[in-house]
């Protein structure tokens, strides 16, 4: 199938489904009659629309760090102006204070600046997620104010689907690790149902599961595609970083290194809503069969092994620690 005849094509998607997006601006990967997606089509489908919005998207991604730029900001105004202590400044930065402990004002001054803004962070950042996952499922152009307004409506909801995701995985690492990367597989489209079809975040965890369901060896072979390509990259710059001694080369590599992890971000949301699209061309009714408890009951399990983790660290922590009065 010729890519640039993929991207004409018309989904199937119905309009009362979708949210601000028209059947017209669905592009459909992959062979509709087909009983797995196409590996070819859909890279070449997440290229064109990585491509088309390289810039867009990078930017996308890069706002968040708006909020621990206005920390450090914020952070310099108290000490320069409030504290008024050039000292203290610098053993606060150092955390060597050599000058004494900070006070407990301080502290709790600190910790505000550090807790607003990192909430701030996390908002801005769950935002432009939803924001990317928007601008990907519509095949012309949209601005990224645009891409902002059109997802404000759903952004708390968006948010609990993403520390729903997370959470899930983080409960599912202690299980040997596989069942977490399986999860996070399943979980891969998760996004795009949930903005293009407007569900809850159930519907959106159990959708993601069902698409997948009988695509997931070729899923995984496509997400460990751009991990095989990405990771030794970010390995090498990594590498370069820590055993250079020329502060010019670090910073520099530094910067590579960052600018990159926005690019290789901004391509993997393009491939899995590339990977939706192909998914969703094939499967025009869904019938969710999974219930929720078939993903929580493992998770409480991991829940228990975190648990337990925790009381033995804890437990050889205390052997460590010497008596007091000894």
């Amino acid at each position: 199938m010729n890519p640039e005849q993929t991207t004409n094509q018309t989904s199937d998607i119905n309009t009362d489904a979708t949210i601000s997006l028209k059947p017209e601006q669905m592009i459909t990967p992959g062979d509709t009659n087909g009983s797995s997606i196409s590996y070819g089509d859909v890279m070449m489908v997440a290229w064109n629309m990585f491509t088309k919005r390289v810039f867009k998207l990078s930017s996308l991604l890069l706002i968040p760090y708006i909020a621990p730029l206005l920390a450090i900001i914020t952070g310099f105004l108290v000490f320069r102006y409030i504290v008024n202590d050039p000292q203290l400044l610098q053993s606060v930065m150092l955390h060597t204070y050599t000058v004494g402990y900070p006070p407990v004002w301080l502290i709790s001054v600190v910790g505000s600046i550090l807790l607003t803004f990192g909430f701030i962070w996390l908002v801005l950042q769950n935002w432009s997620m939803a924001a990317i996952t928007h601008m990907t499922l519509v095949s012309g152009d949209m601005g990224i104010r645009q891409s902002y307004r059109e997802t404000k409506t759903f952004l708390w909801r968006f948010i609990a689907l993403i520390l729903c995701m997370g959470l899930f995985v983080f409960l599912y690492f202690p299980l040997l690790i596989v069942p977490a990367i399986v999860m996070s597989i399943y979980f891969a489209v998760a996004m795009q149902v949930f903005v293009a079809e407007k569900t809850t975040v159930k519907q959106a965890l159990l959708r993601s599961f069902t698409y997948i369901k009988g695509n997931f060896w070729s899923v995984a072979g496509l997400v460990a595609t751009w991990a095989i390509v990405t990771m030794p990259i970010g390995m090498i710059l990594d590498v370069i970083i820590d055993n250079s001694e020329i502060a010019g080369v670090v910073i520099i590599t530094r910067l590579v290194s960052f600018i990159l992890s926005l690019v290789f971000a901004a391509f993997f949301m393009c491939l899995t809503t590339a990977i939706y699209k192909a998914l969703r061309s094939q499967k025009t009714e869904i019938n969710v069969t999974t219930k929720i408890s078939y993903f929580v009951y493992p998770a409480i399990v991991g829940l228990v092994v975190w648990v337990l983790l925790l009381v033995v660290a804890l437990e050889n922590a205390a052997k460590q620690v010497p008596a007091i009065g000894k």
